[in-house]
């Protein structure tokens, strides 16, 4: 298992931007090349996340789960800010990814399978 520090690696508490959520790609990338298996982005020190953040790394995460072969990397965000709400749902309808939330404060990114996404 790999474990990126968001907070160590953007240096921000608040994560605000698309572009700050840009900045995660490599780092993500090459994670998954390195991993295989799983990824976790710990988001501990980090005290609020922007939509515009959340829909910019979840283009991110989808760029990275799209580009992988088989079997997928399981990728995971650990100590999010915030719960998986309505807003976050409506933010990833956008995307070819699923999330579910596997307690509180951690959530599970995985690619939908092609003949669940919409053409």
């Amino acid at each position: 298992m790999s474990v990126l520090k968001v907070r160590d690696i953007l240096g921000m508490r608040a994560l605000v931007s698309r572009q700050i959520a840009r900045a995660l790609k490599e780092h993500l990338a090459s994670a998954v090349i390195l991993e295989k298996q799983e990824v976790v982005l710990d988001f501990s020190g980090v005290e609020a996340v922007s939509p515009s953040f959340l829909d910019e790394l979840f283009g991110v995460l989808e760029e990275t789960l799209q580009a992988q072969g088989e079997p997928p990397t399981e990728i995971f965000l650990s100590n999010v800010p915030m719960s998986l709400s309505l807003k976050v749902e409506t933010i990833l309808r956008g995307h070819k990814i699923a999330v579910s939330e596997q307690s509180s404060t951690e959530w599970r990114v995985s690619r939908l399978p092609s003949s669940s996404v919409p053409a």
